[in-house]
């Protein structure tokens, strides 16, 4: 909303409180991972798919969300997401068996793959073009912070009202995101052109082939290793939920530090920045199989590897602006829905491989994934991003 020259910032406030809710909402279930599989009587890794299922849906939600609201309201777009996630929360909140926690988190992913495809764009209709910089760290330093505290408050006060009350206060959350929003967001009708063709279009370029791949395989590392960092936590600290509280904000922490660092690197380098993050994770995950039993070096391993995933998601987004510059909002719902399937993916087979394997099996995958990943972005794409070999 601007008036004359100049920017009206509430409403700009307004998405960052809801992006702040949504991201809390997202990430409630791998702190409080132990504790929901108890109580709901299902393994580590069946309470895991309550990850899997919210990315499954996202991943389709992010592709066709262009094309599906091409006709409506970018205000009530947002109204109805902030809601549909709240009501998420109560949901899980009062589920009495895991299916019904499975739909609440479907629910989830739709309002996750909507919001971030459509991201950018809501930010260009709100400031003049001059302050959109700045409304996008707003928006986007409002995830951040939630990605810093959720885990680490989540898990205490699981510990202390239990995991179901730390549902019942991101649902109260996400209601006073959709009252700021009601007050201020202004009407944004759709400008939309966008079609089902443009999505194929984009995604046959071999430069998005080849990004796109390096995407899924470091998101997918990532987070195969990151769903279940509970509990290779509780592993280390034997259950002592003050310790776990403290690991993750640790953790949390130095993802942030790493982010605000990473678009210096990704100036200098793309590609080796990328590679280089990858590979150190591929490297720390090795480590964690020998010293995940003591507290000191866990630690040091998690504030290293925390460091470098904070550099992967800004590289990737700086890689769309370079590489689909003409079909960026295109490109964005499509690195949203390839982002969403590696987390799905990695969710889903670590559930499988804790379940069999221990949390060194997740350590062992996703160390193996994370130096493919280093090994690809190395040697397909250039410094700056684009293509450095022909796909077939």
């Amino acid at each position: 909303m601007t008036t004359g020259d100049r920017t009206s910032w509430a409403p700009v406030w307004a998405m960052a409180l809801g992006v702040a809710s949504l991201t809390t909402s997202e990430l409630l279930p791998i702190s409080l991972l132990t504790p929901m599989a108890r109580d709901l009587q299902v393994s580590t890794g069946t309470a895991g798919q309550a990850i899997t299922v919210t990315a499954g849906v996202a991943v389709v939600t992010a592709v066709l969300v262009a094309w599906a609201t091409r006709r409506v309201n970018r205000r009530t777009i947002l109204l109805v997401l902030t809601a549909l996630h709240a009501v998420a929360s109560l949901g899980v909140a009062l589920a009495p068996a895991f299916p019904l926690v499975i739909v609440a988190r479907a629910f989830v992913g739709l309002s996750l793959g909507t919001f971030w495809a459509m991201s950018a764009a809501l930010a260009l209709r709100l400031v003049n073009g001059p302050d959109v910089p700045k409304a996008l760290g707003l928006i986007f330093g409002g995830s951040s912070i939630a990605g810093v505290t959720t885990n680490s408050i989540a898990s205490f006060l699981g510990g202390v009202i239990g995991w179901r009350a730390v549902f019942l206060a991101a649902a109260a959350l996400g209601v006073v995101a959709f009252i700021a929003q009601a007050l201020t967001l202004p009407s944004m009708p759709s400008t939309s052109t966008a079609r089902l063709a443009t999505v194929v279009e984009v995604i046959r370029r071999p430069v998005v082939v080849v990004g796109l791949l390096g995407v899924f395989l470091t998101f997918g590392g990532s987070r195969l290793f990151y769903s279940y960092i509970r509990p290779l936590i509780d592993r280390t600290v034997h259950g002592d939920v003050a310790l776990v509280s403290l690991l993750l904000l640790v953790f949390g922490t130095s993802c942030f530090i790493g982010t605000t660092q990473a678009a210096r690197l990704h100036r200098r380098n793309l590609r080796a920045t990328i590679a280089a993050a990858s590979l150190s994770i591929a490297v720390l995950c090795g480590v964690l199989v020998f010293v995940s039993g003591f507290i000191v070096p866990t630690t040091a391993v998690l504030v290293l590897w925390g460091l470098a995933y904070g550099v992967i998601p800004v590289g990737w987004s700086t890689w769309v602006t370079r590489a689909i510059a003409d079909q960026a909002e295109t490109g964005g719902g499509i690195q949203v829905a390839v982002i969403q399937a590696a987390i799905l993916s990695g969710a889903a087979v670590g559930g499988v491989i804790i379940d069999r394997f221990t949390v060194t099996g997740v350590l062992v995958a996703a160390g193996a994934m994370m130096l493919i990943a280093a090994v690809q972005v190395l040697t397909q794409l250039s410094p700056t991003g684009s293509v450095r070999i022909t796909v077939p």
